[in-house]
């Protein structure tokens, strides 16, 4: 090596490091801008997918009950019926957003990649299967209507349907009529002997919302009472989980009563059971104050919901402790009937119900089974039952099953299949969920009107 080339060395060893590291970055910042043009095509593929593939289970429950089984994790299993119940309860929205993000994701030069156009091609035939599912919502919407005692109503009538699912939560006809109780407490100091109530911590578990529908001025306007209890597994979920059964009833003339009760695990079964029949004794006792009449009470509840709600009505026949209010009938949305028995659960499902929700308890799971309940001759509340055919976390089995095994003891016991309707579709405010609420307001109804004449 020459002197020159000796001296010079360290200068050319650092700018050829320079060199090569300023290379090295421009090159990553070249693969980062190509990523980065590329991230909306990639995200926009997924979108497709995903949504091409709840539409694909939609279509075929085989598809979609595998899968709901599969999901390890109840709370994922619970995300992908609320997938489903997206597509089919309100699919104009679905629509309005695969439309906006069309647009949207054109301004990334999307079009410019063939698979951009590939996948454009399926979300616009999956718009497409929107648009039926939509149109089957507000057929099978019409074939509940005409199920009713008075079909062509005003508000069975198709205009009324539509109108009133516009929006994303259901609106009463007079906002300014509906009153509103929040947050009603229905424990009693006699309650709170039971040392597991007394140990609670602060929460909102032993407290109930009021619907009314403009006022009640004497006794003899008091309404009839509803008492909805909401669904979540016995393990989750809130009075102020959405539904359009409860401003329906109130607007029907019904006085609601939407209550919390405690959770599993943190309050093991039946800690639920004991809060329904609480708030019962408390309903017998004060509703009169709200403008109900207590000596005639619905208690409806979807999902876990209805399991509480159908054991509450049997309690309430003459079993057990009682409910603390005679309840004259029950309405169930896809309620899971039957925890124990070979009525649509597996052997994972029960487990997970001794488990999680009684804490290990198999003698407290037993005592909540409803089956032992069906005994002949005994005075059992009538029933109104929803359930899809397709639901993919209860099978609709289940309900069968049990509606003939009430039968055959007497019990009035009405079930509804409903074709394409899964798992939560009452969250939801279409016109399948309106038509469902009204038609059950509409049976209550009659109900009530047939036991004032008979008085």
């Amino acid at each position: 090596m020459g002197l020159w080339s000796f001296i010079t060395l360290p200068f050319r060893t650092t700018i050829n490091s320079i060199l090569l590291v300023t290379s090295i970055f421009f090159f990553f910042i070249r693969l980062s801008w190509q990523i980065t043009s590329l991230t909306p095509l990639f995200s926009y593929i997924a979108y497709v997918s995903f949504t091409s593939f709840i539409l694909v289970a939609i279509m075929d429950p085989q598809i979609s009950r595998t899968v709901a089984k599969a999901i390890p994790v109840q709370a994922l299993s619970f995300m992908f019926c609320a997938a489903m119940c997206t597509m089919t309860e309100v699919p104009h929205y679905v629509i309005l957003m695969k439309v906006a993000v069309i647009l949207y994701v054109k301004l990334f030069g999307i079009l410019g990649y063939w698979l951009g156009w590939l996948f454009m091609l399926v979300d616009v035939l999956n718009i497409a299967a929107s648009l039926y599912l939509y149109a089957e919502n507000v057929r099978i919407a019409e074939v509940i209507a005409q199920k009713s005692s008075a079909p062509q109503s005003d508000r069975y009538s198709l205009l009324s349907l539509l109108s009133r699912s516009l929006t994303p939560f259901y609106k009463v006809a007079s906002a300014d009529d509906l009153i509103i109780y929040r947050s009603v407490k229905y424990y009693a100091a006699e309650d709170m002997v039971d040392p597991s109530i007394a140990s609670m911590e602060y929460e909102d578990t032993d407290t109930c919302d009021i619907y009314s529908y403009g006022t009640t001025s004497s006794a003899a306007a008091l309404r009839p009472v509803l008492l909805h209890l909401h669904g979540g597994a016995w393990t989750r979920g809130s009075k102020d989980l959405p539904t359009p059964l409860l401003p329906i009833f109130a607007e029907r003339g019904f006085l609601v009563v939407s209550a919390n009760y405690r959770l599993a695990p943190q309050y093991p079964q039946p800690a639920g059971l004991q809060d329904v029949q609480i708030v019962l004794k408390w309903i017998r006792q004060n509703i009169v104050a709200y403008g109900g009449d207590a000596s005639f009470v619905i208690v409806a509840g979807d999902s876990a919901g209805g399991h509480l709600a159908h054991l509450a009505s049997l309690l309430s026949a003459g079993d057990g402790d009682g409910a603390g209010a005679v309840v004259q009938g029950s309405i169930l949305l896809y309620p899971a009937l039957e925890v124990l028995d070979e009525f649509g659960t597996g052997p994972r499902e029960r487990q997970n119900f001794v488990d999680n929700v009684c804490a290990g308890n198999q003698a407290a799971a037993e005592k909540l089974s409803l089956v032992g309940h069906l005994t002949a001759g005994r005075q059992i509340p009538p029933a109104l039952a929803f359930h899809g055919q397709p639901d993919s976390l209860i099978p609709v089995q289940a309900t069968v099953k049990f509606a003939d095994k009430a039968k055959e003891v007497g019990a009035e016991f009405k079930l509804i299949t409903l074709p394409l309707t899964q798992h939560l579709y009452t969250i939801f405010n279409s016109p399948k969920s309106i038509a469902t609420s009204e038609l059950a307001a509409e049976w209550a109804l009659n109900l009530y009107s047939s036991r004032k004449k008979g008085q």
